[in-house]
């Protein structure tokens, strides 16, 4: 059996591992967390996890950083960006 995974966050484990954040290591997981799923198919299929979008070719003016939720953001299109826990 190859030594566990030292780990401090989710993202220091593999896909499949999750960080068992007493034991410090990652271990085995019975299911992927949200950060793990990779389409929006996936993460909307589950009940725990929110699809996150992030828009394309925003703007909102001259010298107006679009980061998104700004009023006057205005984007071409929307892609699927991450997936993330349910907050709650």
């Amino acid at each position: 059996m190859p030594p566990a995974t030292a780990c401090a966050k989710e993202s220091d484990c593999e896909r499949g591992f999750n960080c068992d954040y007493e034991r410090q290591e990652c271990v085995a997981a019975g299911a992927e967390t949200c950060a793990e799923l990779r389409t929006e198919a996936d993460c909307d299929n589950r009940n725990d996890c929110v699809s996150i979008y992030a828009g394309t070719n925003c703007s909102c003016g001259p010298e107006c950083t679009c980061i998104g939720g700004e009023a006057g953001c205005v984007c071409e299109s929307f892609a699927f960006f991450t997936c993330e826990p349910l907050a709650g």
